[in-house]
């Protein structure tokens, strides 16, 4: 198992998040540094458009990859399962 995937933690489903404030964004920016000091994976799956948006204009898009910014948040388990070598189990 590579370091990546035994560090890979479930993201945030962030459906229900329609807006970040100043403090906020730059709480999770800080966040998503940490956890990559550390390298444990920070993910969010669902977000809104204006979600989207936010997390690119406090740079946290760019910290945490886009490819950790899930559409679904069974693309996102898929992702995390995929990465572990763990199969779902609540499929």
């Amino acid at each position: 198992m590579s370091t990546e995937a035994a560090n890979a933690v479930p993201g945030e489903k962030a459906d229900a998040v329609d807006d970040v404030d100043y403090t906020g964004g730059e709480t999770l920016l800080e966040l998503a540094g940490q956890l990559a000091e550390r390298k444990i994976v920070f993910a969010i799956a669902e977000p809104t458009d204006q979600l989207r948006a936010e997390l690119d204009r406090f740079g946290i898009t760019e910290k945490i990859g886009s490819d950790h910014v899930y559409d679904s948040l069974d693309a996102a388990l898929d992702a995390f399962h995929g990465a572990t070598g763990a199969g779902r189990t609540d499929t």
